[in-house]
């Protein structure tokens, strides 16, 4: 575990170095400082094989639903989250700026690129793919909770971070289940469904606003009712996967306290204090 570990740290180490070095050399908010890391994500993961269509399982009819399901209610948390948390941090006195992030990511067909193609591809190969991949030996429930942790926290801003630690257990259920490639176009279907949200929003089409949050929230409603119906019948199902899948006693301690990894786990929790009490733009996602 400690190789592991040590080798997980490592690699999030150098992909924030790499923002970091193309931030300082492209500038802050440019399109360019993101694929830096994602193409150094891509390059680990080719090296590593994480990808390839053999492991990918074809799931029945029902199960595409419960997919789409899981996406729909992905989208109502990551609202309800936002709605509730974003006032409330305000009356805080504290705050919460991701504009120079969303100025990295631009409008139109940039916007697309990057959030829609780009950023699902890197971010499952990265966290779905070579993390989940090197952790899976120590126990699948391990791997699973371990990079959602991780997802969550590389996401900076405090109002991200619940909906993507559940996305990330979800995502990685899914990959374990189905292969790489269901939790890719999953995360894809995510982005597209949130940047047709934020096209209509930059383009002040109001009654299209109006329709997305009315359908958004509804069908969202929906999904959830669904997947906690679903989830209630499959619950000893799931009790049963836990008791064979648990970690073994101090595999937590032995990943997270590492040389290696310690230090930018605490970055992480730093950075999402930090964003909260100063009122600046976070240039990239890191």
């Amino acid at each position: 575990m400690k190789a592991t570990a040590t080798s997980v740290g490592k690699l999030l180490w150098s992909f924030l170095g790499i923002n970091i070095i193309a931030g300082l050399f492209f500038g802050a908010e440019s399109m360019f400082t993101l694929v830096a890391g994602y193409l150094f994500v891509f390059y680990v993961a080719y090296r590593e094989k994480v990808f390839s269509l053999e492991n990918v399982q074809k799931p029945e009819k029902i199960q595409i639903l419960q997919m789409a399901a899981v996406v729909f209610a992905m989208i109502l948390t990551t609202i309800t989250i936002s709605r509730f948390m974003a006032p409330l941090i305000e009356k805080m006195g504290l705050h919460q700026d991701n504009s120079g992030y969303a100025a990295a990511l631009g409008s139109g067909w940039k916007l697309f690129l990057l959030t829609v193609i780009l950023a699902p591809l890197a971010e499952e190969m990265l966290f779905r793919g070579i993390i989940l991949k090197r952790l899976r030996p120590y126990g699948e429930a391990l791997a699973v909770l371990a990079t959602a942790i991780l997802f969550a926290m590389q996401h900076t801003f405090i109002i991200q971070v619940g909906h993507t630690f559940l996305s990330g257990i979800i995502l990685a259920v899914v990959t374990l289940k189905f292969g790489l490639l269901w939790s890719i176009l999953i995360h894809a279907l995510n982005n597209f469904l949130a940047v047709f949200a934020i096209n209509a929003v930059q383009n002040e089409i109001s009654w299209l606003m109006s329709t997305i949050d009315v359908v958004y929230v509804g069908v969202g409603i929906l999904s959830l009712i669904y997947l906690f119906r679903l989830l209630y019948s499959k619950r000893t199902r799931m009790q049963e996967w836990w008791q064979e899948h648990k970690p073994e006693s101090g595999l937590w301690r032995q990943f997270f306290i590492n040389g290696w990894l310690t230090p930018i786990v605490l970055l992480h929790v730093f950075l999402i204090i930090f964003m909260l009490f100063v009122p600046m733009a976070m240039p990239i996602e890191m």
